[in-house]
């Protein structure tokens, strides 16, 4: 089991001991008189706030610390991890007694695997994985919420034909990756993918705006 979840981590423990750990809810723990993720979590709680403030600090360079908690909280929130956490699968090897699931444990046992993995392989490797796996929601931040690029291209080219085509669906229910097509006059002019289909076309309309600035410069 250990080896194929592994896999789905992206990370081989030295101590294997930690991932059975960094898995064991406390009603399972209780019952069974070993340890549970708790502390796991907490540990994996402040290394996963640490990466992904590191990160946003260094992409977003001009953005007050209001700006930066804001784009954090989106990202770290409990309903993005138990996202995350569904979509590799670990509730399927969570060692936890039938009526104690509940969403929260789902995020939990996100934490506590980069407990673990910080535990065993230090910053680095625990950094690596949570880049990974929330890859997607850092991404969806480069969208300002102030800044409709959409509109914005639709002003720009008034009386043209803008079409946003969705191309593709991938991944998973939970984690699905939408890839959509911008046509100006019936011309491609970007592609992009997002989380969300509305992410994807605002990616598509920042492209755009990025090639028409350019072209004017």
């Amino acid at each position: 089991m250990s080896k194929k979840l592994e896999k789905l981590i992206g990370y081989t423990f030295g101590d294997p001991s930690l991932l059975t750990t960094a898995l064991t809810h406390s009603s399972y723990g209780h019952r069974h008189g070993v340890p549970d993720y708790e502390r796991l979590e907490f540990l994996g709680d402040s290394v996963l706030d640490m990466v992904i403030s590191e990160e946003l600090y260094k992409q977003y360079p001009r953005d007050d610390e209001g700006t930066l908690t804001t784009k954090r909280a989106f990202i770290v929130k409990g309903e993005t991890l138990k996202k995350v956490s569904l979509s590799m699968g670990l509730d399927k090897y969570m060692l936890i007694l039938d009526n104690a699931v509940v969403d929260k444990a789902y995020s939990d046992v996100f934490e506590s695997i980069i407990g673990a993995i910080f535990l065993d392989g230090g910053y680095g490797q625990a950094k690596d994985f949570v880049l990974r796996k929330l890859q997607n929601y850092i991404e969806y931040t480069k969208i300002d919420a102030k800044e409709d690029y959409k509109s914005r291209l639709k002003e720009m080219f008034e009386g043209e034909k803008i079409e946003y085509r969705l191309v593709a669906k991938e991944g998973s229910d939970n984690e699905p990756i939408f890839t959509v097509r911008l046509l100006l006059g019936g011309k491609v002019i970007a592609e992009e993918k997002g989380n969300r289909k509305k992410q994807a076309e605002q990616k598509c309309a920042q492209a755009a705006l990025k090639i028409v600035e350019k072209n004017n410069k």
